[in-house]
């Protein structure tokens, strides 16, 4: 039987302030929307230049910054992770599927630079990543080799039948990871140890053939063994 995502309840923690900057109008006021009506989230401030962001960031301080359709966001980067505090940022772009290895994100960047993502437009990926984002964790594109193209494409039917290798607690943390929860929101809320998600994380994706979490809540999807409500 394919699963459901649970209902998503209370959301672990404060919400995750975010500011969104870029894309076109009506796509921008789209997300905006989407985001505001999100459990857990609270959109502080949105502009249509991403150039704009240093300065609304100075202003609203949020955790997460969200940049659609930058072909060239590294020196957007780069002026955030100036910013005190640097908030996390999350490159929503069909160019950001690669950066050129001459244009590399020096070591004092590598905070700012936490979220890089192919067209990872649609609530059912885009919620999750930034929730992963706001729990320290890196968001980065699905490898073309693990899904046969870019995120959103159809996966073999392999794919699907792996999520039959998992044990009932495995499906319990993919469920919980589907919202972007970090190991120990999951421990506190399965009543493990950290240890013990961490495990089971681990276990999990080696049964999955996947390399990220990022990749779990995709794969989840667009294989349909869940369904986005």
């Amino acid at each position: 039987m394919r699963a459901q995502v649970p209902p998503a309840g209370d959301e672990p923690g404060p919400p995750v302030s975010i500011l969104v900057a870029g894309g076109s109008f009506l796509s921008r006021g789209a997300l905006v929307s989407a985001l505001d009506r999100e459990p857990g989230f609270t959109v502080a401030g949105d502009a249509a230049q991403p150039a704009d962001l240093p300065l609304l960031v100075a202003e609203h301080r949020p955790e997460v910054a969200v940049v659609l359709g930058d072909p060239d966001p590294l020196p957007l980067i780069r002026a955030l992770a100036g910013a005190a505090p640097a908030p996390r940022v999350l490159v929503v772009s069909p160019f950001a599927q690669r950066m050129p290895g001459d244009r590399s994100p020096r070591p004092a960047e590598a905070g700012a630079v936490t979220g890089l993502t192919v067209n990872l437009t649609d609530r059912s990926t885009l919620v999750p990543a930034i929730r992963l984002l706001r729990s320290g964790y890196q968001v980065c594109p699905v490898p073309p080799a693990a899904v046969g193209g870019l995120p959103g494409t159809i996966r073999p039917p392999h794919a699907w039948d792996r999520f039959d290798k998992l044990t009932g607690r495995e499906i319990e943390v993919v469920h919980l990871m589907l919202r972007g929860w970090s190991n120990a929101e999951i421990a506190e809320a399965l009543t493990l140890s950290g240890a013990t998600v961490k495990s089971h994380v681990h276990s999990l994706m080696s049964k999955l053939e996947l390399r990220s979490r990022i990749d779990v809540i995709t794969t989840a999807y667009t294989t349909g063994f869940v369904h986005p409500h």
